[in-house]
């Protein structure tokens, strides 16, 4: 129980990724706090997640909204982030409102929820970026640019916010509801081809993604770090 009464708010934590950590927050013994701009989702999530957990609405798009998610919250223990609205495209086929939007989600996003928050001394953020920042393709121009400012702002901020621990997260190709709005076809040719290259022979699961951040949350010797989690994605 090496999370036992400390207070976990996880901002995304209604479905994917995010779920799977608020699933073993609550297994190591804390008290998870569940995140998201759907109060529909954030209350089947809680009921879902059971004892131990509650949810709270926010935009964090909309910096007042997230003011007032920290006066009703207070201070907590861990903060992990994994909440993002993302369009992927190449640069050519980008629009500059939709990269903007990206960014803003995924790293102003942070930004704002950081800027307010009030995170215990021995606590610590975890934030989420992705392969394209290590993997960059033709067709992830702005994503790739979005991920690797998200791993450079976590580790300033551990230098910054020190001694609270900031760590980043980037996922390789993971199994979640985010692929379900893709035709099953496509989806599965996705994913035979990365299966085909990765040394582990398997894309992720949700599961894996908490299992590493259970890891960063009750590690007390590691900030500053970018964790891959992605099969060894990054070596093919």
């Amino acid at each position: 129980m090496e999370l036992n009464n400390k207070i976990v708010l996880v901002v995304g934590g209604t479905s994917g990724m995010g779920y799977a950590v608020a699933q073993q927050a609550l297994a190591a013994g804390a008290r998870v706090v569940v995140a998201s701009r759907s109060a529909d989702k954030v209350a089947k999530a809680a009921e879902t997640l059971g004892a131990g957990a509650s949810g709270e609405q926010v935009d964090v798009m909309d910096g007042d909204s997230v003011a007032r998610l920290w006066e009703r919250l207070g201070q907590v223990d861990h903060l992990v982030i994994c909440a993002a609205s993302i369009k992927a495209a190449g640069f050519r086929g980008a629009s500059i409102e939709d990269a903007q939007a990206s960014m803003d989600s995924k790293l102003w996003g942070p930004f704002r929820l950081i800027q307010k928050a009030r995170i215990a001394p021995d606590g610590s953020i975890l934030l989420f970026s992705g392969l394209a920042s290590r993997r960059p393709s033709a067709v992830t121009g702005t994503l790739s640019a979005i991920n690797a400012a998200v791993e450079a702002f976590g580790q300033a901020l551990a230098l910054e916010l020190k001694p609270v621990r900031v760590n980043v997260i980037c996922p390789g190709l993971v199994d979640t509801e985010y692929w379900d709005s893709l035709p099953p076809a496509v989806k599965e040719s996705i994913f035979a081809a990365t299966v085909a290259r990765l040394p582990v022979g398997r894309v992720g699961t949700a599961g894996d993604i908490g299992k590493a951040a259970m890891t960063m949350l009750t590690n007390d010797y590691i900030t500053g770090a970018v964790l891959l989690v992605d099969g060894g994605g990054a070596l093919v």
